[in-house]
């Protein structure tokens, strides 16, 4: 009986011992975890603040600071956390070589399944890295045209002309068309009537070209008459081509098509119109 006394107390009393020791260590990971979170937080504002100061605007546009900045914080969110549960864990008793072996060999199965994320992942950093688009920007990628709202490393969101925003992994983006760089070209394109004499036709339309410059806001030099460009059903085709600021072309599209009609109207100049030929049988 004395013995079995024996041996619950110390059994009890090993209890007690191994309760307070890990009652000790999660007390001193719980104190560790929160002064590493602090810390985690205070070089987070401090390399924000680096990072949105000392960059000068001149240097980068301040689009590409912002997605510099958003590229670096999740980069530096990723390895901040693994760090401090690393040596949260560590004070907790646990072998942190162990668990990194353990974690590798789970990280190869992660990966296998998750090869899309980290696709996405890479393209975005390439894009950020070679300076593609920048939010601001103009551009096609995957079918879609609309300026670039916000560059992450998983996704690009572009928000259409119509209102509507597509978020893009950046991993299905093959090709990328920027129309907001260095400058844009205006096309107008418009048919004159086969009755009409070419010669006249352009002789008036180069005059009327020649006061577009630098009449109409956007337009970088005179517009050039590119004459004939296809001889259609209804009408001759010409095309008109002028250089223009970013994301100016439209404006400087539909003021050009308004003063050419109101020139070609008042030189009595008509314009084709579609035309339809019925053969009837007697």
């Amino acid at each position: 009986m004395d013995t079995e006394l024996n041996r619950m107390g110390q059994f009890l009393q090993g209890l007690g011992t191994g309760a307070i020791d890990f009652g000790l260590r999660l007390l001193s990971a719980l104190v560790v975890l929160a002064v590493c979170v602090a810390a985690m937080r205070v070089i987070r504002r401090l390399l924000k603040k680096v990072l949105t100061l000392k960059i000068s605007p001149r240097a980068i546009p301040p689009a590409r600071i912002e997605s510099l900045t958003a590229f670096v914080l999740a980069l530096y969110d990723v390895v901040a956390w693994f760090v401090i549960a690393m040596v949260t864990i560590s004070k907790l008793g646990v072998d942190v070589t162990s668990l990194l072996t353990v974690a590798g060999v789970g990280g190869i199965a992660i990966g296998l399944g998750a090869q899309t994320l980290v696709k996405d992942m890479l393209a975005g950093l390439l894009f950020f890295v070679e300076n593609q688009y920048q939010p601001g920007d103009v551009v096609t990628v995957a079918g879609v045209t609309g300026e670039v709202e916000k560059m992450t490393l998983r996704v690009t969101e572009i928000r259409e002309y119509s209102g509507d925003l597509h978020v893009i992994p950046n991993g299905e983006i093959r090709a990328v068309a920027n129309s907001t760089r260095s400058y844009h070209r205006a096309i107008v394109d418009l048919s004159v009537d086969y009755s009409e004499p070419l010669d006249r036709v352009t002789r008036v339309l180069n005059d009327e070209l020649e006061h577009c410059f630098p009449g109409i806001e956007g337009l970088s030099a005179t517009p050039v008459c590119l004459g004939v460009t296809k001889l259609a059903d209804s009408g001759v085709e010409m095309r008109v081509s002028a250089e223009c600021a970013v994301k100016q072309h439209w404006a400087v599209e539909r003021e050009l098509r308004r003063r050419i009609k109101d020139r070609f109207d008042a030189e009595g100049i008509e314009l084709s119109l579609p035309q339809i030929v019925v053969h009837g049988r007697s």
